[in-house]
């Protein structure tokens, strides 16, 4: 029976904590260990924390308020020694075969190579009750170099192997994007094996204090991603610099060819054309392509 490490980031989760730490322990055919950082709480969470410690369920330990992606990054860097590391929000609710599915599914992969597992979730409103779904989710496992324009894999179903977590922890980034974006980039580039599972294994709770939610309009979708690239101008081109920095290693001439195209097409023309203009450089969605073309061409991408 394969271990694997539940990696879980908390922030004033105290009223939606119980029921998905008590999924975690639900979890079946796994010999589990549950490691929590709690990101400088104020309400009842920690307390909750050491109940459950108290009760041989977790380890837990806190830290100053540094925001859902460095937290996860620090918790990469404290987990202990398993096969497989998952990553867990704390409002969700995990099905008992979650853990056991992913890591069937990782197993035959090569184990010198990274290797990452993620699947759809079912929504979920605050009550766990199951929500219908209004708009077309996206889908589909992004190789080099789609995953630096967009992501569809949440964090919340990751789950990876040790090699990948060795990876993770050669390289400590400036500049990030949600910790899930930049866990799956380094697993692309440090062995390329990815796995996408259309099946939910897990309910994602939507709820006004989400910290990433579900769009549930056309409209309120792209208001999202329109304004995320005005708040944040340069920023993936700026992650695709510090692959380029942690990882050059590992690269292909390709690969490495086409970071530079995207982490430096402001300084040079060249770039900037091929990135415009050449179709290696889309989505596998006409609606991201037609973001990303108009990102780089005003130069905010």
């Amino acid at each position: 029976m394969s271990n694997v490490c539940v990696l879980m980031s908390t922030y004033n989760g105290g009223k939606y904590l119980c029921k998905q730490i008590d999924s975690l322990v639900s979890q079946t055919d796994v010999s589990l260990t549950i490691l929590v950082r709690d990101d400088g709480s104020s309400d009842t969470t920690t307390k909750i924390l050491e109940s459950y410690k108290q009760n041989g369920v977790l380890d837990w330990y806190s830290g100053e308020n540094i925001g859902s992606a460095r937290s996860f990054l620090d918790l990469i860097l404290w987990a202990p020694e398993c096969d497989y590391y998952a990553l867990c929000d704390q409002d969700d609710y995990w099905f008992p075969e979650k853990l056991s599915v992913a890591i069937n599914r990782l197993e035959p992969m090569d184990r010198s190579k990274s290797a990452l597992y993620f699947c759809k979730t079912a929504l979920a409103d605050e009550n766990l009750n199951a929500v219908e779904k209004k708009e077309k989710c996206d889908f589909v496992v992004l190789g080099m170099p789609d995953a630096f324009m967009f992501n569809y894999a949440k964090g919340c179903t990751m789950v990876f192997n040790r090699f990948l977590l060795d990876r993770l922890r050669e390289y400590d980034p400036e500049t990030i994007d949600m910790h899930d974006m930049w866990i799956y980039k380094v697993c692309l580039v440090t062995g390329n094996c990815i796995i996408g599972d259309e099946t939910p294994h897990m309910l994602y709770r939507l709820h006004e204090d989400n910290v990433v939610g579900a769009a549930n309009s056309f409209r309120k979708t792209w208001r999202t991603r329109l304004g995320f690239l005005k708040s944040k101008p340069h920023f993936r081109s700026k992650v695709a610099q510090e692959i380029l920095r942690g990882y050059d290693r590992y690269l292909t001439a390709e690969e490495r060819e086409q970071l530079q195209v995207l982490g430096n097409y402001r300084s040079s023309f060249r770039y900037w054309m091929k990135a415009v203009f050449s179709p290696s450089y889309s989505a596998p969605f006409l609606k991201y392509t037609i973001l990303f073309k108009l990102a780089v061409l005003f130069r905010v991408f």
